[in-house]
């Protein structure tokens, strides 16, 4: 994945299947021991690797020969790029895995980069709004629903993939697109608690902040992305 992505080059060590190095490890080993501090040397500085990875990423998405009303989403969104998602500049991801290899888990629609190792997941949905009857709205509830969901769950599988491709996160926020309400915060679906406010900012959004020390990745710790300051709850007005 990490060649994919353009992140990672491939490398030829010089002098055969042995490097040059104080504890006389050969290059296999010293790769493995040494991978986070390579990885990190290797996506420095970022935001040119952000920049490369973005356009090769768009250029694929446009160039795609796909034709359906989801991948028509994908492409307003690129063009219209609304605020506040405009804060995460680079299409990072397109169709990604939760478990690479293990499609069954689910995949991904776009996760965006932003400065500063910050992240956001966009899942799309086109919602049917011609039909009419019962059986039509029950589907619409349902689609709404489902792309919140799946929103919530692929922000919290995207830390362990970003971890696994050596890639720093210190933040994940969560949005989806539809043709019907485009994008919206995941704090505009019911489920989200009513209750949990920025102290500091009035158009704030909820980021996620993964911890690795987590067995799922994240800690409980939820902050607004705009001001970097833990939530609160606000009792309701009496």
């Amino acid at each position: 994945m990490l060649h994919a992505l353009g992140m990672f080059p491939r490398m030829a060590l010089a002098g055969g299947s042995r490097c040059r190095h104080p504890g006389a490890l050969n290059a296999r080993r010293f790769i493995s021991a040494n991978r986070s501090k390579i990885l990190s040397a290797l996506l420095e500085p970022a935001a040119q690797n952000f920049e490369r990875i973005d356009a090769d990423q768009r250029s694929a998405l446009m160039n795609s020969s796909e034709e359906s009303a989801e991948h028509n989403l994908k492409l307003e969104l690129l063009k219209e790029m609304p605020c506040p998602l405009a804060r995460y500049p680079f299409l990072y991801l397109n169709e990604w895995e939760c478990k690479p290899g293990l499609s069954q888990h689910g995949k991904g629609d776009l996760v965006f980069a932003g400065p500063e190792w910050r992240f956001a997941v966009v899942e799309t949905k086109w919602i049917d709004l011609a039909s009419s009857g019962a059986t039509a709205r029950r589907r619409r509830t349902k689609h709404r629903r489902h792309v919140w969901i799946q929103a919530m769950e692929y922000t919290l599988a995207l830390p362990n993939l970003l971890h696994r491709m050596g890639v720093e996160c210190k933040g994940i926020a969560a949005f989806t697109f539809t043709n019907e309400d485009r994008l919206q915060s995941v704090v505009s679906n019911p489920v989200w608690p009513s209750d949990m406010r920025c102290r500091n900012c009035d158009d704030w959004f909820p980021e996620f902040v993964p911890d690795p020390t987590q067995k799922d990745g994240f800690a409980p710790a939820v902050r607004c992305a705009v001001c970097c300051e833990s939530l609160i709850r606000v009792p309701p007005a009496e």
